[in-house]
């Protein structure tokens, strides 16, 4: 699992990354 920046910015990918 590496380090995504993409996600911490965009807090729509990090909830998707979660489902």
């Amino acid at each position: 699992m590496p380090p995504i920046p993409d996600s911490v910015m965009s807090p729509v990918a990090n909830e998707n990354h979660l489902v």
